[in-house]
């Protein structure tokens, strides 16, 4: 009877301790709702998410580009995954997959992130981005320069064809334009 009692006491005892030694918060807090989304979207999420950890830097565009599909309290969601990502990911690559999004996307993806961060539990990631992920802060607030319709209607940066015509003596009014 003796040897039952300390027996039940070591695994009572273990019972108490195991949780409390083996509760880890997630590497990457990821919402079954997300996951949802994505699977009805075609999106291999948590491969991609995978990938994306590894600083693979189309992974991690593509995985920033989800943030078209996911909206409402996804949206936020989504976005504190992409914050918990910046650090395993690193910032200088996050920065760079970021870097080429259009205005619009660079200005959601960076209110998100700022969101997240009321969210995380993580808190190292509660500091100001620019202390911490500076790369992909830069890219996301970097300004952009206006993009205007030409004569000819194709496209063009303005401030670069001005730049550009500076440079080579050129007045921009006096370059050929297609008809």
């Amino acid at each position: 009877m003796h040897k039952s009692f300390i027996s039940f006491l070591a695994m009572f005892g273990l019972c108490l301790l195991i949780p409390m030694g083996c509760k880890v918060e997630p590497e990457i807090s990821v919402s079954d709702d997300v996951l949802k989304t994505a699977k009805v979207m075609g999106v291999d999420y948590l491969p991609l998410l995978e990938k994306a950890k590894t600083g693979d830097v189309d992974a991690i565009r593509t995985f920033f580009e989800f943030h078209r599909f996911a909206d409402g309290i996804e949206g936020f969601e989504h976005g504190q995954t992409c914050l918990e990502l910046i650090p395993f990911a690193k910032d200088d690559k996050v920065g760079q997959a970021c870097n080429n999004f259009k205005p619009g996307m660079k200005k959601l993806i960076l209110e998100r992130l700022v969101l997240a961060q009321t969210r995380t539990k993580k808190e190292e990631l509660k500091q100001p981005l620019i202390n911490w992920a500076n790369a992909t802060y830069s890219a996301l607030s970097a300004p952009v320069q206006p993009i205007v319709k030409d004569s000819i209607g194709v496209r063009s940066n303005v401030l670069k064809i001005d730049s550009l015509a500076k440079i080579k003596g050129i007045k921009p009014e006096s370059i050929p334009q297609k008809k």
